[in-house]
């Protein structure tokens, strides 16, 4: 099977090509953010328990 060319999702106008591959290389060993934390956070947790909260004492001013 082939391999596939590293260029094959970058611009095709060469200008362009050559800066995306610039840029490609000063970010590709960063890590990906991702919104779905895959390791626990018990900031996060402890911050989502439901509150206990005295209905009387919500309406008080």
């Amino acid at each position: 099977m082939p391999s596939l060319h590293s260029d094959r999702l970058l611009p095709v106008d060469p200008g362009v090509r050559a800066l995306a591959r610039r840029r490609h290389e000063m970010v590709r060993d960063l890590p990906i953010p991702s919104p779905h934390r895959l390791y626990r956070d018990e900031t996060f947790e402890a911050a989502a328990e439901p509150v206990s909260v005295n209905p009387r004492k919500v309406f008080e001013l």
